[in-house]
């Protein structure tokens, strides 16, 4: 019998102790919930799905309080501050909840009973703080777009590289197809999984908590884009900080690299820094008008300005890559201002659609100054692209320049 080789050995028994910690996970919570039921632990209660049939003569006084987060911001009491029950009867309780303020805010409740080991002598039947749960279907656009997504990586990657073989050489794959069948798979579950939000919303399924849902997965998107650009300027400036040239590291290059002939940044690129400014503020216009007054016609006002005067950007901009003095290959310069400034431009192409799409909803009625999230999301996107050019203004243009 052969001894096991100890990489082998090493692996298997990592191997088996994820396994182990992942399943002792998924059964830490409900067996928690478990012991927490049986003993009355925490002053967790039993469940029933109905009343006793046995009430005893003997009465048993219940009283009732509220407690809230710090940072929670409702008014929260019971309606009765205590109730007498014989025991084995069934009871209802009554809380209410008050938000002073003209937004939504959402909130959870929990309940138990003190002293905790009272717990396991109580049932509950239905708690008020399960009514408002809200679930959407299931929907299949998430599986589809990461599918498209990778079709269309993968096949830009095969068009880049050339022919390829996958499988085992079983199958061949070259030329643009195979991205290009992914790009369109893309844009098929964009426009579904968007015509089917808009659906969801239209009928009312956007709750406060569906919606702070919506807001914080764009902000993280968001986020994601941040870190993206974030990539370009740590390029751009450890290239500009600490520049290679013949000599390095022994002697540093200079910045910019010689023969290099940058723009002039109080020209071209100042009047597109004022135009992308200007249409951020028109974006701005529109949401208050939308939010706070109501007024549609102000909203699609300001949005018809805020999509030309992107329009216009992306225009100058083509045009001043058609009359840069540098290319995008043989020079770091080239490279790192064309990949930044141009996903910017990208960017900037996205964003006009958006807010020409949120136009067009508004032009058929759909926002309201309840329910905007489109549009809201839409001017974040916006505004996030006015922030990221002018960093690039101040940053490749002004000081890099």
């Amino acid at each position: 019998m052969s001894a096991i080789d100890p990489k082998k050995k090493t692996a298997l028994q990592a191997l088996t102790l994820v396994v182990v910690m992942g399943a002792l996970a998924w059964a830490s919570v409900p067996f928690y919930d478990w012991f927490c039921r049986v003993t009355g632990f925490g002053g967790v209660t039993n469940t029933a799905e109905a009343g006793s049939d046995v009430v005893l003569d003997r009465t048993i006084k219940v009283r009732f309080d509220a407690s809230l987060e710090r940072d929670m911001p409702w008014e929260f009491k019971p309606m009765q501050r205590q109730m007498e029950i014989k025991i084995g009867e069934t009871g209802l309780a009554f809380y209410e909840a008050y938000n002073p303020y003209d937004r939504p805010i959402a909130g959870s409740a929990s309940y138990n009973v003190t002293p905790y080991e009272a717990g396991a002598f109580f049932a509950k039947i239905d708690c008020f703080c399960f009514e408002e749960q809200h679930i959407l279907n299931p929907s299949l656009w998430p599986l589809l777009g990461a599918v498209a997504a990778f079709v269309m990586l993968f096949g830009a990657t095969v068009a880049m590289k050339g022919e390829t073989t996958i499988l085992g050489g079983m199958i061949t794959i070259s030329g643009p197809w195979m991205g290009l069948i992914g790009f369109v798979g893309v844009l098929y579950v964009m426009f579904g999984w968007w015509a089917d939000t808009v659906a969801e919303n239209k009928v009312g399924d956007h709750t406060p908590v569906v919606l702070i849902g919506l807001r914080y997965g764009f902000i993280l998107f968001i986020m994601s884009e941040v870190m993206f650009f974030s990539a370009w300027f740590w390029s751009f400036f450890k290239h500009a900080m600490y520049p290679m040239g013949e000599m390095s590291p022994m002697v540093d290059g200079v910045w910019p690299p010689v023969g290099i002939e940058t723009f002039d940044p109080w020209h071209l690129p100042l009047i597109n820094t004022l135009i992308l400014l200007c249409s951020g503020a028109a974006a701005t216009w529109a949401h208050h008008a939308i939010a706070h007054e109501g007024n549609r016609k102000d909203m699609i006002n300001g949005l018809a300005i805020a999509v030309a005067l992107g329009l216009i950007f992306t225009v100058f901009q083509a045009y001043e890559y058609q009359h840069a003095a540098f290319g995008f290959s043989g020079n770091i310069y080239g490279a790192n201002f064309f990949m930044a400034t141009g996903f910017h431009g990208f960017h900037v192409i996205v964003g006009t659609i958006f807010l020409f799409i949120c136009m067009l909803r508004a032009m058929r009625g759909h926002f309201s100054p309840e329910q905007h999230l489109g549009f809201e999301a839409a001017a974040w996107y916006w505004h996030f692209v006015d922030v990221v050019w002018l960093f690039l203004f101040a940053a490749v243009y002004v000081w890099g320049g």
